[in-house]
Formats: C-alpha cells, sequence, structure tokens
C-alpha cells in the first residue's frame, strides 16, 4: 500500500503541475497527494472517467481543528481540505484514506453527509458524519467506493 501510494503521488505531483493552467491553482501538502492520487484512480475505476478537480484546489495541516478530523470549505471555484495534523499522525493509513475520500467527497465531488445506517448498523456511506470501524471499511471498500463515485 505504501508503495503504491508514493508511486500515484509521483504521477499526481507530475498531473498538478502539467496541467495546472494560469487561472489554477493546487496546493497539495505532499502527505496528501498519495491519497488525492489513489482517489483520482478509485473514481476512475468505478465511472471510467477521472473526477474533476476544482480549479483551486488547497489540501492542508493545520495544528489543531476543533472537534473535527477534516474539514471541506468551497466557494465557487475554490475548495479547500484543511486537516488536523495531530489526528493524521495518530492514525492509521486504512483511517487516513477514509477521512481523505470524506472530505474530497465534498469538496470534488459536491457530496454532503449521508447518515443513513444499513440493517448490521454500519453506515452506508463513506459520507457518514463519523468515521467507522477501519477493519469493517477494509472488508467492503469496494462497496462503500460504488457508493462513493456512483453515488449509490
Amino acid at each position: 500500500m505504501k508503495l503504491v501510494i508514493k508511486i500515484l503521488s509521483v504521477l499526481v505531483l507530475v498531473w498538478v503541475l502539467t496541467a495546472c493552467g494560469v487561472e489554477e491553482k493546487k496546493d497539495i501538502d505532499p502527505a496528501f497527494s498519495g491519497y488525492l492520487a489513489l482517489f483520482l484512480y478509485e473514481g476512475n475505476n468505478v465511472t471510467g472517467y477521472f473526477p474533476s478537480l476544482p480549479k483551486s484546489l488547497t489540501i492542508k495541516f493545520v495544528p489543531v481543528l476543533d472537534d473535527y478530523a477534516g474539514w471541506c470549505s468551497r466557494r465557487g471555484g475554490e475548495a479547500i481540505v484543511t486537516i488536523d495534523k495531530r489526528e493524521w499522525e495518530a492514525n492509521s493509513s486504512t483511517w487516513r484514506e477514509m477521512l481523505m475520500f470524506h472530505e474530497l467527497g465534498h469538496c470534488v465531488l459536491g457530496r454532503g453527509h449521508i447518515d443513513t445506517l444499513k440493517p448490521n448498523g454500519k453506515p452506508e456511506s463513506l459520507m457518514h458524519r463519523s468515521l467507522f470501524s477501519e477493519s469493517y471499511y477494509r472488508s467492503n471498500r469496494q462497496d462503500y467506493l460504488d457508493e462513493l463515485f456512483g453515488g449509490g
């Protein structure tokens, strides 16, 4: 998984640097570039096309976010994903993927929270307002990706 993220990180950085026009702005902390690349890759796997990024995308750390591990704010063509550095450093790569895909679901896909639960009590979507069991996510990852990118 770490090697895949590193390879995808390089590919995203090359893509971001070469695809940016004068009016586009991408400011992605290197810690997130692999997760952004994986998000784009998985979106393409589900839909057959890469999700369109906002003209201006920033993904950055802040020392502490009160009450949240991550946050997305969008205004027009600008999207900013802010991640709590302490939470990021304290958690696993699976948790990080869940968090990034959730926040990119807001900022890139324009999705809101979906708080419905399956009959087993687990969230229907990665867009649930609370992250859930990493092991359950890993066991059902493709279903969650299909829902995230396919909308259901």
